[in-house]
């Protein structure tokens, strides 16, 4: 979300939008990636120009997903911190919608301008300002976030400001649910932490075979390269190896 001649441009946390020096940077390093491939592999420059231009844009494709969770659960640990601030101003006998300014004030002690939450409730502020209901600017960030925890407590916020519903003890359970997911999530990614190392390594391994044997063993591979069988057998090694980096990526993910 940024700010341009007064007005806010949301943000929607469901994909992720490069900036022009990411998209160079990134791109840069798919290319790269996939040149590399391309001559180990191959062996040819229009494999290498070929592969180089494709690892381009599925590597922006690959790390946009990972940006984008990074995004995500930036903005649940903010988001988690923002509400125990409402929750101690509710509890202190603020409105709804006070209990946002307050929250505010809290927040700027804690994070810089440019944070997530910081734009999202001066944001919230401005609309509120305008008197436009907080439930509902929850409600509309809940789906933007694309978070299941923002979300379903932004429903749950809209129904119990109808009818009525006990708000403090509603925000410090939805606190403490996603304290728990956040705190589980960790010791999950401490568990599987050498997995995902073994995992890298195993990845690393199959293009260092390959360059071991063209600089140990001139000529071992040559019978690989520029005739229709090698490049097959290479096309199905390379299809191969794409496929165990992707399940080794999925079987260790874990997602916000």
């Amino acid at each position: 979300m940024h700010e341009s001649g007064g007005e806010f441009k949301l943000i929607s946390y469901t994909t992720y939008t490069y900036s022009r020096q990411e998209k160079i940077r990134y791109g840069a390093i798919g290319i790269v990636l996939g040149a590399i491939i391309g001559m180990l592999f191959f062996n040819r420059i229009p494999a290498v120009i070929a592969l180089g231009g494709l690892g381009g844009m599925v590597y922006l494709k690959y790390y946009s997903g990972i940006l984008l969770r990074r995004q995500q659960e930036t903005l649940l640990l903010q988001f988690k911190d923002a509400m125990e601030s409402m929750i101690s101003a509710l509890s202190a006998g603020y409105s709804l919608e006070n209990s946002v300014y307050e929250a505010q004030k809290d927040l700027m002690l804690m994070y810089q301008k440019e944070d997530l939450i910081i734009r999202e409730f001066e944001y919230l502020t401005t609309q509120a300002g305008l008197h436009v209901a907080v439930e509902k600017l929850m409600l509309e960030l809940g789906e933007r976030s694309g978070i299941e925890d923002i979300r379903m407590f932004s429903e749950i916020l809209m129904t119990a400001k109808k009818t009525g519903g006990n708000l403090v003890k509603i925000m410090k359970r939805t606190a403490e649910n996603i304290s728990e997911k956040i705190e589980t999530k960790r010791e999950i990614e401490t568990v599987i932490a050498g997995k995902k190392m073994e995992a890298r390594c195993m990845n690393v391994i199959p293009l260092g075979i390959i360059v071991y044997l063209r600089v140990f063993s001139p000529g071992f591979l040559d019978p690989l390269y520029g005739n229709f069988v090698g490049i097959l057998i290479m096309t199905v090694s390379l299809m191969v190896y794409v496929s165990a980096f992707w399940w080794s990526h999925k079987i260790t993910d874990i997602s916000v």
